[in-house]
């Protein structure tokens, strides 16, 4: 019964660190300037939400997600009549939209989230 115990600890251990070590954040990928725009959406999301639910006090997003993944990043496209945008707005700060993937325990695909050019989140769960 305690080698059981003891099999089932390893799993889930080995299943809460797969996300963050395997998959990474994504950011790797992509060129200098998309990098940048892909970080500062990154930095949107886990700075609203938090890094993962296991951390209690400061985590407020979905359930399960042990992982965010950059999948892909598009420039947003100029204001119409040419204005600029507002110098505190989040279309000023990134300057793109972007598609985060939610990873749950052992990598499983939890759901994305898309972050839009005003800054606004929203999410889609897979389960």
């Amino acid at each position: 019964m305690l080698a059981v115990f003891a099999v089932l600890i390893v799993l889930v251990f080995l299943g809460a660190g797969l996300p963050v070590r395997l998959i990474g954040n994504g950011l790797e990928g992509f060129g200098n300037h998309e990098r940048r725009v892909a970080s500062r959406a990154f930095f949107h999301v886990v700075t609203y939400y938090g890094e993962t639910f296991l951390e209690y006090d400061d985590y407020t997003g979905p359930s399960l997600v042990l992982g965010w993944h950059v999948e892909s990043v598009k420039k947003c496209p100029p204001l119409p009549g040419g204005r600029k945008p507002e110098a505190d707005s989040y279309r000023a700060y990134a300057g793109a939209s972007a598609r985060i993937g939610a990873y749950s325990l052992f990598g499983i695909p939890r759901g994305e989230i898309d972050v839009d050019c005003d800054g606004r989140r929203r999410w889609e769960s897979y389960f």
